[in-house]
């Protein structure tokens, strides 16, 4: 398997960049506003290349780093190392990604260590394969790195918390929902999608109309669509975080639009996440729980 990338000294944008131009002498810079974070990460490839550029990217945010090139291997130094994240690469020569998920949650100590898997197949049937064997997260490569970097970011601040703690987990089922999309069908699959989940759901289709809702409700999270007349949803997003008031609330982003440029603009407004269009149910309450966590 190959992740090819392309990027220049003065920009890490995008992990999708031509090996002749990489040059990797220095860790990537942690996003503003996150803090630095202490700790370590296993990252499983068999693609060395890979590796090195998360390397790159994980030690920017502080953390310590492990690798290992194949399965047997990842699971070896889990039996004699700590860590408080894994890495883990669906396709790999031998033992796959997915064996490799499957073998740590079948591991006591290990059954509620974050796993982010990572994977440049994109199939709805990888990705329940994935979460229904206990994964945390799933990435889509090429990625962009500061959508990683969030990733890792909020994996981190959510295991921190208390899974069995019977107040947090009371707290996020009925956590208060702000959802904006001017499509009326996006908000009624969005509803449908996580009405079982036991959260307050606010539709709204206007943004103008939902920054003047926050600046009276209390919301635990807020999804918000890219593409909308009057303000789009980057608009809403940079004027939620420049309110004094209401600029610590998450913001996960909702788009069809999946390229580098506009997910990289939203990370950098200060988006929590970012989930592309079509909606996969799975993902999407995956997204939306981890958020939750983390916000």
């Amino acid at each position: 398997m190959h992740w090819f990338i392309s990027c220049s000294l003065e920009s890490f944008n995008e992990i999708n960049f031509s090996t002749s131009h990489l040059k990797l002498s220095r860790a990537i810079p942690i996003q503003i506003g996150m803090s630095l974070l202490s700790g370590s990460i296993l990252v499983v490839d068999d693609n060395s290349l890979n590796r090195l550029l998360i390397k790159k990217v994980v030690n920017g945010m502080g953390l310590s780093i492990e690798e290992a090139d194949n399965g047997p291997l990842a699971l070896d130094m889990l039996s004699i190392e700590k860590f408080d994240l894994v890495l883990l690469d669906i396709r790999m020569c031998g033992m796959d990604g997915i064996e490799v998920l499957k073998a740590i949650r079948a591991i006591p100590q290990h059954n509620k260590l974050p796993v982010i898997m990572m994977s440049a197949v994109d199939d709805l049937n990888t990705i329940k394969k994935c979460l229904n064997n206990g994964a945390t997260d799933y990435l889509t490569k090429p990625f962009e790195i500061k959508l990683v970097q969030s990733r890792i970011y909020h994996a981190f601040k959510a295991a921190t918390r208390n899974p069995d703690n019977d107040h947090a987990r009371t707290k996020e089922r009925h956590s208060r929902i702000l959802i904006v999309d001017d499509e009326p069908l996006n908000l009624s699959l969005i509803e449908h999608s996580l009405k079982g989940n036991g959260y307050n759901l606010r539709l709204m289709n206007n943004p103008v109309e939902a920054l003047q809702v926050l600046t009276h409700e209390d919301y635990d999270l807020i999804m918000l669509d890219i593409k909308m007349p009057d303000m789009d949803g980057v608009e809403m997003l940079e004027a939620i975080k420049q309110n004094e008031s209401i600029k610590n609330i998450p913001v996960l982003m909702l788009s069809a639009m999946d390229d580098f440029g506009t997910i990289k603009k939203c990370m950098e407004s200060g988006a929590i996440d970012y989930i592309s269009k079509p909606f996969k149910k799975m993902l999407l309450t995956s997204r939306v729980a981890s958020c939750l966590r983390a916000g």
